[in-house]
């Protein structure tokens, strides 16, 4: 399962860069897209066609369903794990400012 992973996210990026989509990270089965305000949602949108058309090229024409959402800066991803070490970290900041 982890090789058909790798290979579709492989091709999605692929896919992405012939159609100027700027991944600007890949976390483990996820992308970070990068684009501007006024088009985010564009990119979001053929960013999610390009990942379901990468996976039915791998699965044998068994597209994939994604989950996605969209943050704009200086939005973050709520992360409930990590939350007590982000306000360690903001709370260390406001002191040493």
């Amino acid at each position: 399962m982890q090789t058909s992973g790798s290979e579709m996210m492989r091709s999605a990026a692929i896919k992405m860069a012939q159609n100027n989509i700027m991944a600007g990270a890949v976390i483990h089965d996820a992308f970070l897209i990068i684009a501007p305000e006024d088009q985010i949602e564009k990119a979001f949108e053929i960013t999610q066609e390009l990942m379901a058309e990468a996976s039915a090229e791998v699965l044998g024409g068994h597209p994939l369903k994604t989950d996605a959402e969209i943050f704009i800066y200086q939005e973050r991803f709520p992360e409930p794990r990590g939350e007590a070490v982000w306000n360690m970290v903001q709370e260390f900041l406001e002191k040493h400012e």
